[in-house]
């Protein structure tokens, strides 16, 4: 839930941009909006492919 929380925050930074904006401020809502989609993602990976029945789970193949 804080990742979401992080990537709303992101784009509340990001939509502040304009033509002149310093680059601090796009640098600084980069780094939130990563920071929250590696917090949110990771979660919903797992979640997903523990989801599937045991037989349809690829393995890697050589």
């Amino acid at each position: 839930m804080a990742g979401l929380a992080l990537i709303a925050a992101a784009l509340a930074i990001l939509a502040q941009l304009g033509l002149v904006t310093p680059y601090w401020i796009l640098a600084a809502g980069l780094l939130v909006l990563g920071a929250g989609m590696g917090a949110a993602m990771t979660p919903a990976t797992s979640a997903i492919t523990s989801a599937l029945p045991a037989g349809s789970k690829a393995s890697p193949r050589p």
